[in-house]
């Protein structure tokens, strides 16, 4: 018995790691969050109409998946502060405003674009990755920012605005930047949808409002 003991204790770090419950339950929860947007943005185009409120509950459902998806990548380190915040840019003052974020701990505000470090990823439309940052009024030091990029419109990319993730561990992303990206490209990408699909119906209602008058 004790060497059959023995011979376990030796071989267990090379067996297969088995799949902790929570995480299953984990990619079992985002991947509803991505059929249940995708059903309530068809219900949109059907019924010709996505209220705010509507709106914003799917932005908290997709950052909440998003913010899920890089605690799993990143180990779901004990005591470490997460965020996730979805940024657009409002073209007619040069701002970006805070429209949403996973955590409810920090308020909706707006920000000078020329004030941000993730405002860099609107020139560029390539995701930013800042190490190590210090600010006074904020909890976290490590930020993870990805770009909204439409297009091409006029032969040149678009970007509406970004989705930030946030930690309060310095390098925390290290060597994880590529992973981060492509596991979060599914609810990037039906942000976006979300949004044009905003917008494009506040457009045709707008047009049907001018066709009456």
């Amino acid at each position: 018995m004790f060497v059959v003991a023995l011979g376990y204790v030796t071989a267990q770090p090379y067996f297969p790691k088995r799949v902790l419950k929570k995480w299953v339950i984990e990619d079992l929860r985002r991947t509803k969050v991505l059929a249940v947007a995708v059903s309530e943005i068809s219900s949109s185009i059907w019924n010709h109409r996505l209220t705010p409120e509507g709106k914003h509950e799917l932005f908290v459902k997709l950052l909440s998946a998003i913010k899920s998806e890089v605690e799993g990548i990143t180990g779901d380190h004990q005591g470490i502060y997460f965020n996730v915040a979805l940024l657009l840019l409002d073209d007619r003052d040069e701002s970006l405003n805070v429209v949403c974020r996973a955590n409810h701990d920090r308020p909706l505000t707006s920000y000078r674009k020329t004030d941000l470090l993730v405002s860099d990823v609107l020139s560029t439309g390539e995701a930013l990755y800042v190490a190590d940052c210090q600010f006074s009024d904020k909890p976290y030091r490590a930020i993870f920012a990805i770009p909204l990029v439409f297009g091409p419109e006029h032969s040149k990319m678009f970007v509406s605005g970004v989705v930030s993730i946030d930690s309060s561990e310095r390098n925390h992303f290290d060597g994880l930047e590529d992973e981060i990206e492509t596991k979060t490209l599914p609810y990037i990408s039906m942000l976006k949808l979300v949004i044009t699909t905003d917008e494009a119906l506040k457009l045709g209602k707008w047009r049907q409002n001018g066709q009456k008058r």
